[in-house]
């Protein structure tokens, strides 16, 4: 037997009557006609108390850089070691390794030594791609160290791309050539981003004239398959069909990844992501053997994680943000405006939001500066910028309301495209913002860079058979989550209010939602995960349907031992029986207590049965 309580948490109560605005529920037609988005005010009373602002990341008490690069040439800083009382006296000199992904292992996290350059006490220049700078004292003490990255054009990369460029160009004539930077903040909703990076944001919709989706949905649950719709316009159940599995390095499946197009059609290609292990590609998972892309530089992120320069944000007196940022300038620079030498670069930023969205305000300064730096070098006069993120908050004390309930399902979603040609195309753009008002996703803006490739220039309305839209075609106004093929447990449009049942009824939604918890681990793996009991229905909302369907319920329940949080829509049907529809998602971490299983679709439902581990 096992004790619970079958509660309604009161903010989620008052928060659903005071900032919902819906379709009256007893017109249950005029509900199911299209997309009934909620419109959450960012700033509700309900959640004022739990978002917080923190002051811009400030690196420069850190242990610091004291070496800067000019072209191939790395120089030393002597002016800021003067500066360092510590050091001035006391520095003797620097030297660099010359480090690669080790080619004979399949350890995306296996870096090398291949070189190591002379000590110099000026300068020296260098013809790798990436080389660790350690700075000695006259005690030979390391005193700093710097993870450089050279981008600089590859000549036999550059003939191979030309050729791949002039047959894109013959066989599909596009009628504009447009470099794509895409520029992602884990965890983030359109909400959270006007409340944290309201400098970023506005700089971005009032100086560049972005367009903002407003009724932007996420594809499915976390990061993974997110980007995994947002970069290929698939879903796992997908790539499952082609056979791949988790176990399985990305290289399988790299083809379907836009910056393989785009590569395949002449455009150099990029991936900057800012962790090395929680990554939608490494974590629980193997990665890549080989680098996907052309500018990769993993390297440096791998090594500088667990140096001593790494400390919370920074990597010495720089902000993590800024080094992964002056990544993409460079790269913006070295192939400026270039119709005929176009690129495609994909950056990731988790480690400041992953595991508390509210920090985004402390590099909202820093993301400012950095499309300033880009529209003040007019290095995006001939690209389209794509500033996303991959799903809202998906724990954390404003999830548990009904507005974190919407915010979870709605991150935000910008581009921005050239001022010629916004001017040149005004009837494309015009489509671009009817559409900021339909409902999109991830695979949308999928097929709007798939658009962008073999650009024709055409407008026109798409139907509602098609899953997904390019965003220069009208999206129907009665586009459903059921016609983008977003999971109903994921669906921000569905229509919600009060559940009004007897304490026994809600009970058994979620004792019915603790069984498939329980039910997720299959029979020769239970022996080494704990069996779950309920222990509180915490929040039960009534999800707007048609008579043709069976009435179901969005349920939140807690689980004992592990003290989870899980989420799940319960329909309920003719007969009473309760089954729950698509995925059950937990809502709090479960850190190092799945250890014992592998597979990373289960551990979220495992508490490792001591007497197994």
């Amino acid at each position: 037997m096992f004790g619970f309580a079958f509660l309604i948490n009161p903010h989620f109560v008052q928060k659903f009557h005071i900032s919902i605005h819906m379709t009256n529920l007893t017109n249950v037609s005029q509900i199911n006609v299209g997309c009934n988005f909620p419109v959450i005010d960012p700033f509700d009373k309900a959640i004022e108390t739990m978002f917080q602002t923190f002051p811009t990341i400030n690196c420069s008490k850190n242990r610091p850089h004291i070496v800067y690069t000019k072209g191939d040439t790395i120089f030393i800083n002597h002016t800021k070691i003067q500066e360092i009382p510590w050091l001035n006296t006391t520095f003797k000199h620097c030297k660099y390794e010359a480090r690669v992904r080790d080619p004979a292992s399949q350890n995306d996290r296996r870096i090398i030594t291949v070189k190591e350059g002379p000590f110099f006490n000026d300068s020296v220049n260098v013809t790798d791609d990436y080389v660790v700078v350690k700075c000695y004292n006259i005690s030979d003490i390391i005193v700093s160290k710097s993870f450089l990255t050279f981008i600089r054009r590859k000549p036999k990369l550059e003939a191979e791309l030309k050729v791949k460029y002039a047959t894109h160009v013959n066989q599909h004539a596009p009628k504009e050539t447009l470099s794509v930077m895409m520029v992602g903040v884990d965890g983030m909703s359109r909400n959270s981003m006007i409340r944290s990076m309201p400098k970023t944001r506005n700089f971005l919709l009032d100086t560049m004239k972005a367009v903002e989706l407003h009724k932007h949905n996420k594809y499915e649950k976390n990061t993974y398959p997110n980007l995994v719709g947002l970069l290929t316009g698939n879903n796992e159940l997908a790539l499952a069909n082609l056979n791949w599995t988790w176990k399985m390095s990305f290289d399988n499946i790299n083809d379907l990844f836009l910056w393989s197009a785009y590569r395949n059609a002449g455009y150099r290609t990029g991936m900057f992501v800012d962790m090395s292990y929680i990554t939608a590609f490494h974590y629980q998972k193997r990665g890549w053997n080989k680098p996907p892309v052309d500018y990769y530089f993993r390297e440096a992120v791998v090594d500088s994680e667990s140096d001593m320069m790494r400390s919370g944000s920074c990597i010495g007196d720089v902000p993590v943000i800024t080094l992964s940022t002056d990544y993409l300038v460079e790269l913006a620079t070295l192939f400026n405006n270039s119709k005929s030498e176009p690129y495609f670069t994909f950056s990731f930023s988790a480690y400041l939001t992953h595991d508390n969205s509210h920090l985004a305000s402390a590099g909202d300064e820093l993301y400012y500066r950095f499309l300033t730096k880009l529209v003040d070098g007019n290095l995006l006069n001939n690209t389209v910028l794509v500033f996303f993120s991959d799903h809202g908050p998906r724990f954390g004390a404003i999830r548990s309301t009904f507005n974190g309930m919407v915010e979870e399902r709605t991150p935000f979603m910008i581009l921005a495209f050239p001022a010629w040609f916004r001017t040149k195309y005004p009837q494309l753009m015009e489509v671009v913002k009817t559409n900021q008002e339909r409902l999109t996703t991830h695979t949308d803006v999928y097929e709007t860079l798939i658009d962008l490739l073999y650009f024709k220039a055409e407008t026109g309305k798409g139907s509602l058979t098609q899953p997904r839209f390019s965003l220069f075609k009208e999206i129907p106004e009665g586009r459903t989550c059921e016609h983008a093929q977003i999971p109903v447990e994921y669906c921000a449009c569905m229509g919600f209010t009060e559940a009004k049942l007897s304490q026994t009824l809600g009970l058994y939604l979620g004792l019915a939602l603790v069984d498939k918890v329980n039910n997720y681990i299959p029979r020769d793996l239970r022996k080494f995960c704990r069996h779950l009991q309920l222990d509180q229905v915490t929040n039960l909302v009534e999800i707007a349907s048609n008579t043709s369907q069976p009435q179901r319920y969005q349920v939140t329940v807690t689980t004992q031992p592990n003290d989870a949080i899980y989420e799940g829509v319960v329909a309920l049907t003719s007969t009473n029986k309760a089954v729950v529809s698509g995925d059950v998602v937990r809502l709090n971490f479960y850190n190092n207590t799945a250890d014992c299983i592998e597979d990373p679709n289960l551990r979220s439902f495992c508490l490792c049965n001591p007497t197994q581990v």
